[in-house]
């Protein structure tokens, strides 16, 4: 007995000296001699649990979520409900979803987040919520930011959250909904540093729901506030244009991302729109003359294609004006 006691001590304290416990160490093996009851043993498997909770925090502050899954993994007999529902629990969904294995991750938020006398369960919640965002389970999602709205209305994680409920809405199609909650965290949050991220937000919930003239709006804002995004605002304000029927405004905008995006892989997709506005204007020659461009020099092949059948389809319609005149 004192044999064993002793090789535990020392496997204990090479554990905590070097926080990578050998392959071979289980609690179990370990423990097996002594009686169930045994103050001894019940201290011993306190120890062995305490340790793994702590080689769980120093890797968290080292950033190291591989490590983490892999102990949870080799370990997880050891990982009891106590642990999971605590800060160790909540370190290793972290570092699953940091590595995106959401699945993994929203089973271990899960009972932290039900928790309500945990300190915990707000973040657990939030973080419930990113995951099953992430992993695609966008009703869930709404379901659960829902929730947190309800029982934390003053949290530090609101803004966040808004912002993803307004994704899973979008997600679901429910755009009048993600554009409510989008324009109001707006307002409300009139000098945070996710005013663009979020107001982008909103154009795209916009041009889901077909309102292209209020997403153009958007847009045309943030060009006069951040003239470095211009070239990529431009391109989203372009098509903002073609979808509104307005062509010379798109071409407008196509040529101003086109100034800085024309050896981008953007740049061939830009003049394509490009030569559709000039042939929506009713610009044939200036549109095919661009079609057959691209149909021969664009980089991409798709590009090349769609061009192509695009000046073919031109050609057909003026032979067949053509006819229609000579038969008039």
């Amino acid at each position: 007995m004192v044999s064993l006691k002793r090789c535990f001590w020392r496997g204990l304290s090479n554990f905590e000296c070097t926080a990578r416990p050998p392959s071979h160490w289980n609690c179990k093996a370990v423990f097996s001699p002594f009686s169930p009851s045994s103050l001894f043993r019940l201290r011993l498997v306190a120890i062995h649990r305490k340790t793994i909770g702590e080689e769980v925090g120093r890797l968290a502050k080292e950033e190291d979520h591989l490590k983490i899954v892999a102990l949870f993994h080799a370990l997880s007999s050891n990982f009891t409900p106590p642990m999971l529902t605590g800060p160790t629990g909540l370190q290793v969904g972290k570092s699953h979803a940091r590595l995106g294995l959401h699945t993994q991750a929203i089973d271990l938020y899960a009972p932290i987040s039900a928790s309500l006398s945990s300190r915990f369960a707000e973040e657990a919640l939030f973080l419930l919520g990113k995951s099953l965002l992430e992993n695609g389970d966008y009703p869930q999602a709404e379901h659960k930011m829902n929730t947190f709205l309800k029982r934390y209305p003053k949290s530090r994680h609101l803004s966040a959250l808004l912002i993803d409920l307004g994704a899973a809405l979008d997600h679901q199609g429910k755009h009048p909904r993600a554009i409510k909650i989008y324009t109001e965290w707006l307002l409300k949050n009139p000098k945070h540093a996710d005013q663009e991220k979020v107001s982008l937000l909103l154009a795209k919930a916009f041009r889901k729901k077909g309102d292209y003239r209020k997403e153009a709006a958007i847009y045309l804002k943030w060009i006069d506030h951040r003239p470095e995004n211009a070239a990529e605002l431009s391109f989203l304000l372009g098509d903002a244009y073609y979808r509104l029927r307005e062509y010379q405004k798109a071409i407008q905008a196509y040529q101003t991302a086109l100034k800085e995006k024309s050896e981008t892989p953007q740049g061939d997709w830009i003049q394509l729109q490009i030569a559709k506005s000039h042939a929506a204007l009713g610009q044939k020659t200036r549109g095919r003359s661009l079609f057959d461009q691209l149909a021969r020099n664009a980089k991409d092949p798709l590009v090349r294609q769609m061009a192509a059948e695009a000046m073919a389809t031109l050609n057909l319609r003026s032979a067949i004006d053509g006819n229609r005149r000579k038969e008039g």
